[in-house]
């Protein structure tokens, strides 16, 4: 799962992150078919790291991707809110990280 962030994050080249692309929420044709290549080749390097494993359909990385976006979200959305409330007592705990989130999703 983690892999996944990494390979997103890292550039496919200097000019257009992967990210940017996978991020991108137009429907352009131009964009989905960059999007759809884009998940493609992520899964096949994902793939190629663990030959031995089931291999990941890209509907299942991208299914992963957005499950860990959302949480993380959630998580900072929660702190915000908690940050707001007035009155006495202890601070709240500062949001997990991504990569803090992915580490207890895979150890599921």
């Amino acid at each position: 799962m983690l892999h996944i962030h990494y390979l997103i994050r890292r550039n496919a080249s200097k000019d257009y992150p992967r990210d940017n692309i996978v991020n991108n929420k137009s429907t352009a044709a131009g964009i989905i078919d960059a999007k759809k290549k884009t998940w493609e080749e992520i899964g096949g390097k994902l793939n190629a790291l663990y030959p031995d494993q089931h291999l990941s359909s890209t509907k299942q990385l991208k299914s992963s991707y957005d499950h860990v976006k959302r949480k993380v979200k959630n998580e900072d959305r929660k702190f915000k809110s908690k940050i707001k409330v007035t009155g006495a007592g202890h601070p709240p705990t500062s949001p997990r990280t991504t990569a803090e989130i992915v580490q207890l999703e895979s150890n599921k």
